[in-house]
């Protein structure tokens, strides 16, 4: 089934262009007179799961005027071959294997496409059409799959299109001669009338086939319940209107009440981990230094527990039912339609933004490398953990001492190096940090903090006063960390002679929380790495000194 993706791809496109943006600007207006009737002949009785939906009917609806109609009639035409804004309505369905086992093959898919204009009589649906290959059915010439993966292209009449995988064509033709009503064609049959899009899945059939993914699904303990999902669902419905102001409905069906009732608890706990997590997104938010950032924040605070009492389903005996509808308050369902956007593409751009965050960090600290290998070069060693007066006591950190090669030359000079870094002189340079030495993730910039230090013991690079030249890493460069991104609970002042002082036992202690998943590790080779938090403690011991000496597996390092 993955060659469909690019032609998915595209419909997706189209419905998100037709769909999502009318839902925020839809204005309210009466719903078309006249109803389109979908020939369910098609759906087979053995069918767990089906969508309809009617394009043209909201396509040319009048508050869809403001839509790109011109780019998603070219669009259509380039990839598919025809105009979507003449699809009078979409039927897609799914059947699956006999007795519910993968092991039989895929499920079967079709898609039923009727439109107001004849479709043409030739190629369509682009590189589809070239893996297919003429052949005859029902005495009608149609494409036929080349491969069992691949769907075949029929058309019944010049009006409808109809793909499906595998044997599933026949099947669906003889059936749509001769129609057996199954549970998606009842339930469809009794609605007086279809909305403009509307979907339906049957639970049961499926339980088997999720027990195995559902049971390896690594959820948090607040969420284990999620799994008995599906021994407690019967079904599930969606309908959207999206003329007359936007509407969603969403019906849960339990096995009965007992199981509606658990069913409710379920969606309570998740939407109190929500809220959990909303609580802790917004306390980060208002943490930063990005006043969109903490406008955000207050945004959210705001409207945010509003949003989660909205998608609050209601139960009356076995099902429970979610309703947004702008007749009651046009505003709440447009912020509710918002809210969703946003929770689909918040985590996007939150990834996306981590990934840039992180990016910026890895060039720091390969600044920060560079810059040692370089005081190396004229030193013949890294430099100490911190300089020291005549008697021994510290004065300076590392930091300093490499700032003649970086981009820190001349604040180097401003510091008296016979003198603490906490003397009335140097106290007054630690507002000067280069930014190099904040990480882009943390909350303390102006603080002179800095979140990138070395760890120190007397088993790694960085001991105290002695520096330590390359030779003396006999564990090998590449498998020695030089430097560490450590959070802000463990950041220093950046001209203090203070690094992390791990604890040997628990060398994760206070590294991580930085950002997801684990932390940053510049090693002696000047390589930057991401290190799992999940990593194992011996191995990381292993990976904080210099010459112990241990048998360290590069592969068994989870980066």
């Amino acid at each position: 089934m993955s060659r469909w993706y690019s032609k998915i791809i595209v419909w997706i496109l189209i419905v998100s262009m037709t769909y999502s943006p009318s839902l925020v600007f839809a204005v309210q207006q009466s719903p078309a007179e006249g109803q389109e009737k979908i020939d369910l002949g098609y759906v087979t009785p053995g069918a767990v799961a089906a969508v309809a939906a009617f394009p043209r009917r909201v396509l040319t609806a009048p508050e869809m005027e403001m839509m790109p109609l011109e780019v998603i009639t070219a669009l259509g035409m380039k990839e598919l071959g025809f105009d979507p804004l003449q699809i009078e309505w979409v039927l897609a369905f799914v059947e699956l294997p006999e007795n519910g086992a993968m092991q039989a093959g895929p499920p079967s898919v079709a898609i039923v496409l009727r439109s107001a204009k004849p479709f043409g009589e030739g190629k369509i649906l682009g590189k589809l059409w070239d893996r297919t290959t003429e052949a005859q059915l029902d005495g009608k010439t149609y494409r036929k799959a080349m491969t069992p993966m691949d769907p075949s292209i029929y058309r019944p009449d010049k009006y409808t299109l109809i793909v499906a995988s595998g044997d599933f064509l026949p099947r669906l033709l003889s059936n749509h001669a001769s129609p057996e009503k199954g549970r998606v064609t009842k339930v469809l049959g009794r609605m007086k009338e279809l909305p403009d899009a509307t979907v339906l899945l049957f639970v049961e059939p499926l339980r088997p086939l999720l027990a195995m993914p559902l049971a390896m699904a690594p959820l948090p303990p607040p969420l284990a319940d999620v799994k008995r999902i599906p021994e407690l669902l019967t079904s599930v419905g969606a309908k959207v209107n999206l003329r007359g102001g936007p509407s969603l409905t969403l019906i849960l069906r339990a096995n009965d009440e007992d199981a509606a009732v658990e069913l409710e608890k379920i969606i309570d706990q998740a939407l109190d981990m929500a809220r959990q997590a909303m609580a802790a997104e917004i306390a980060k938010q208002e943490n930063s230094s990005d006043p969109v950032e903490q406008a955000f924040a207050k945004y959210s605070k705001r409207v945010g527990e509003k949003m989660l009492e909205y998608f609050r389903p209601v139960r009356k005996g076995e099902r429970l039912t979610l309703t947004t509808d702008a007749g009651d308050n046009p505003q709440m369902a447009s912020m509710a339609v918002i809210g969703i956007l946003m929770a689909l593409l918040l985590p996007a751009v939150q990834a996306a933004r981590e990934a840039a965050r992180r990016m910026q960090s890895r060039n720091h600290m390969k600044h920060i490398g560079l810059a040692m290998h370089n005081y190396a070069y004229a030193k013949k060693k890294l430099p100490p953990a911190y300089s020291v007066d005549k008697d021994g006591k510290p004065l300076l950190s590392w930091r300093v001492l490499i700032l003649p090669y970086m981009e820190g030359g001349e604040i180097h000079k401003q510091f008296r190096l016979d003198e603490p870094w906490d003397s009335e002189h140097n106290k007054a340079l630690i507002g000067q940090m280069p930014a190099v030495y904040l990480s882009p993730n943390s909350a303390l910039a102006g603080q002179g903090k800095t979140n990138y230090l070395t760890p120190r013991n007397e088993k790694s690079i960085f001991p105290g006063k002695e520096a330590i030249g390359f030779a003396k890493i006999r564990d090998g460069m590449a498998n020695t960390i030089l430097t560490l991104e450590v959070p802000d609970s463990s950041a220093v002042v950046w001209t203090k002679p203070d690094d992390f002082q791990y604890d040997e036992d628990n060398p994760l202690k206070g590294l991580t929380g930085m950002r997801p998943h684990g932390f940053l590790a510049g090693f002696a080779d000047g390589s930057v790495q991401t290190i799992s938090s999940t990593i194992d403690l011996t191995l990381l011991q292993s990976l904080l000194t210099r010459d112990g000496g241990e048998a360290i597996d590069i592969d068994a390092i989870d980066r």
